[in-house]
């Protein structure tokens, strides 16, 4: 899982940040970030490399490894924190709002050889009132 991530990082998170970074939008957030899941990354190649492979020299291996991995899951949450935080930020902060509802009456006005609205758009069965102010339309 842990290389699994540094791919994810690699291929889409360290592009996103370099074009995110040079407009500078949200680059405090942005940077935030970058660092908490730099050091989860970090600590989760460290614990891999210590105890999983056994790959370090003995005086540089985790001693209590449930400790240094619920440091690392901490530090996952805070990181994961700042992602939610860093993509409300750079995508304005909320869901897409929903379209306007549409009328359940309309009033069109006749005037001047035109309409008021020119145009609208109603659902079957909406109640449309037209009023002639002068122009003499048919409609």
């Amino acid at each position: 899982m842990v290389g699994l991530n540094a791919a994810v990082i690699g291929a889409a998170m360290v592009p996103s940040f370099h074009r995110n970074f040079k407009s500078g939008t949200g680059s405090r957030v942005v940077r935030a970030h970058v660092i908490a899941g730099s050091v989860v990354e970090l600590l989760g190649l460290y614990i891999v490399v210590s105890v999983g492979l056994d790959a370090l020299p003995k005086r540089l291996r985790v001693g209590n490894y449930k400790r240094w991995m619920r440091v690392t899951l901490g530090a996952w949450l805070v990181a994961v924190g700042l992602g939610v935080w860093t993509y409300r930020t750079l995508n304005g902060g909320s869901a897409p709002a929903s379209p306007p509802a549409l009328p359940s009456s309309a009033r069109i006005v006749v005037k001047n050889f035109g309409f008021d609205p020119a145009e609208i758009t109603v659902p079957v069965g909406t109640d449309v009132e037209w009023a002639d102010q002068g122009g003499r339309h048919s409609v």
